[in-house]
């Protein structure tokens, strides 16, 4: 015995709960509990919050200026992640990662650290993390994305300069 709930429908817990329901009334011949609903919705509207390390945050007031852009352009690369090419695009720089080539823009924050909104397909909206580039000696030495950052593996060293 078992269930199938299909739906079109946005991931609210409304499917998961009358799966649930199926199975108690399989198992014990009547629904457990009234709130399988409000446990899965709860759960669920989790994924709909806004995320990231500068979410909540406002920019700072009077920011440090950072560094002139086109010193932060270049191959970034991670045994994780693969490479990821930073360049710089008018007052912004955009940020190039993986086998579709998917974009994102980076917008200044303060001094090394600019601000990187995912996008409504991979977060939440208002979701708003921070890419920090570390730097030694006048150069770049490596860029840290919080977004790929969960597991510690969102640190890519430099590798080369853009065009090598």
């Amino acid at each position: 015995m078992g269930i199938v709930v299909l739906t079109n429908g946005a991931q609210v817990g409304a499917a998961e709960a009358i799966a649930t329901e199926f199975m108690d009334i399989a198992q014990f011949g009547d629904v457990t509990r009234n709130s399988w609903y409000e446990i899965a919705h709860g759960h669920f509207m989790n994924f709909y919050k806004a995320s990231g390390d500068l979410v909540g945050n406002s920019p700072p007031q009077n920011p440090n200026f950072p560094h002139p852009l086109a010193i932060y352009e270049g191959i970034y690369s991670s045994a994780y992640f693969g490479e990821v090419e930073v360049w710089a695009n008018g007052d912004h720089l955009i940020l190039q990662i993986g086998p579709r080539k998917l974009q994102f823009v980076l917008k200044h924050w303060d001094a090394d650290v600019f601000q990187m909104d995912p996008g409504r397909d991979f977060t939440a909206k208002g979701s708003l993390y921070s890419v920090g580039f570390a730097l030694s000696g006048g150069r770049v030495t490596s860029m840290t994305a919080a977004y790929f950052n969960d597991n510690m593996l969102g640190t890519f060293p430099f590798a080369r300069p853009r065009g090598t």
